[in-house]
């Protein structure tokens, strides 16, 4: 277990998770724009790996520009800047990611996200904050193993973060973010939406 969780508390420490945008490509003349959005403990370098890569290689994905929207997430307490430093909720996050798509995105007329574990709460609760132009520009939707009814496995742990405690599924922040996504899109998406469960991952539950 120390093996484990030793590479969070060690990077926590030092302040190795500076959250990073990464331009994968940006081109002035495109129009339309891929957003990667990383999970928990993730990053906006690494969690993607070649798929910027490949989308570059199809001819078809021509005009759509990439990029990683990093943002504070660790295992283990932020030692970083002062003890125990807060780590942001997924709300927070949520509205940095419309604080980002409002400005730093805001030529694209549309958007495509890609989002992998807790990103794709993240998304979720942004989607919901959006103004209605704004979320006009959302074309497709992309979740790869993301926990969207929680997870039973939060533990002991949620006490000392607050982005494990709102993954948790007894915690108000999953039964309130459902509650209103089915009310928001009970008569269909405007987006196209597709989600990925991992049939071995042993964190996240496929339901």
């Amino acid at each position: 277990l120390a093996k484990k969780l030793w590479p969070g508390f060690r990077d926590s420490l030092i302040g190795n998770k500076t959250p990073k945008i990464i331009d994968f490509r940006n081109v002035p003349a495109s129009n339309n724009v891929i957003l990667f959005l990383h999970g928990f403990s993730g990053d906006s370098a690494t969690t993607f790996g070649n798929i910027p890569q490949y989308i570059k290689e199809d001819d078809r994905l021509n005009g759509w520009d990439m990029f990683s929207v990093g943002y504070s997430s660790n295992q283990m307490p932020s030692l970083g800047i002062g003890i125990w430093a807060a780590i942001p909720d997924i709300t927070k996050l949520a509205d940095f990611l419309n604080t980002t798509i409002h400005n730093q995105f805001a030529k694209y007329k549309q958007i495509a996200i890609v989002a992998h574990s807790m990103g794709g709460l993240v998304v979720q609760k942004a989607l919901l904050e959006l103004d209605a132009p704004s979320r006009n520009r959302i074309t497709n939707l992309l979740l790869f193993g993301t926990p969207s009814n929680g997870l039973n496995k939060a533990g002991v742990v949620k006490f000392w973060n607050r982005q494990l405690r709102d993954m948790a599924s007894d915690e108000p922040f999953v039964t309130n973010l459902r509650k209103k996504w089915n009310q928001t899109f009970a008569t269909g998406y405007p987006f196209s939406f597709k989600v990925v469960a991992g049939t071995d991952d042993e964190f996240v539950p496929t339901a």
